[in-house]
């Protein structure tokens, strides 16, 4: 069964949630016998295009999985996330292997270890389940900061000509602007996308480029990705996140940049399955 969001106040050791964890999922989490075990509850309004979870919610738990994994092996340091005088840490980068595809409706859970600890970084790894298969796994750096300081400035206006994603996910987090003429996907910054730092949520981030690649190239899915990420967006800011196939068949690598004002945010490269397969797990 999920744990509702109340068990993540319900121990010092779990983070609060943030304003777009709470929009994108809930997730929540709960320790069981010391072990740390995160829940999401899947539903319609997390489904892609074609039914299935979408990749940028899969990819979004992971990151929260992991945020709250270090959150846990420290026992509770970076719990309290709205307070700007205490080190907090940000998504440095993460890479992903999308294994199946969960229907909306799918109780997930997420477990996973710290692999290593620097004086500035944290290293961590783990998967995502269903009840009875491995959906995806993960590994992240995370980076130990004080809050940076978020950009502002007046929403500004999107130059494409094609039009709104439509899923039930992109409208879950959106709005989300596609055009395949730009190879890209666009979006403002709001307060519910942002973290307790006023920054940009990195599963934000993530659902944004998980978005362009099914925006630009097609039917298909994501098999893996992998994200380093440079610079936070701030509130109100534009965020473009483009993205290019390289090479022809039905498994194709892509490439991409999320850039805002001008300033790179982040680049991203993965692997795109550009028709059904038996990784579908349907």
């Amino acid at each position: 069964m999920a744990s509702s969001p109340a068990h993540l106040v319900s121990d010092a050791r779990l983070p609060s949630p943030a304003a777009f964890e709470t929009l994108c999922g809930p997730f929540s989490g709960e320790i069981e016998k010391s072990a740390l075990v995160l829940r999401f509850q899947s539903g319609p309004q997390h489904a892609g295009e074609d039914g299935a979870v979408h990749d940028g919610a899969l990819l979004a738990f992971a990151d929260f999985s992991m945020f709250a994994i270090v959150n846990h092996h420290a026992d509770g340091a970076y719990a309290d996330r709205a307070n700007r005088d205490l080190e907090t840490i940000v998504t440095l980068s993460l890479s992903a292997q999308l294994l199946a595809r969960p229907s909306p409706g799918a109780a997930l859970s997420a477990r996973g270890r710290v692999v290593r600890i620097s004086r500035r970084n944290v290293l961590v790894e783990g998967a995502i389940a269903d009840e009875t298969h491995v959906i995806a796994t993960f590994q992240g750096s995370w980076a130990k900061t004080a809050p940076p300081a978020a950009a502002g400035g007046d929403q500004g206006f999107i130059n494409a000509t094609e039009g709104w994603l439509g899923s039930p996910f992109a409208k879950q987090i959106g709005p989300i602007w596609a055009s395949r003429r730009r190879g890209a996907v666009s979006a403002i910054v709001h307060e519910r996308h942002c973290n307790p730092l006023g920054i940009m949520h990195g599963g934000m981030g993530l659902g944004l480029i998980a978005a362009a690649h099914r925006a630009v190239l097609g039917s298909g899915r994501l098999a893996a990705l992998s994200v380093s990420f440079l610079a936070p967006g701030g509130l109100w800011a534009l965020v473009d996140a483009q993205v290019m196939a390289v090479g022809e068949g039905p498994l194709q690598a892509t490439r991409g940049e999320m850039t805002s004002r001008g300033e790179l945010l982040a680049h991203y490269g993965g692997l795109w399955l550009a028709h059904k397969s038996d990784l579908d797990g349907k």
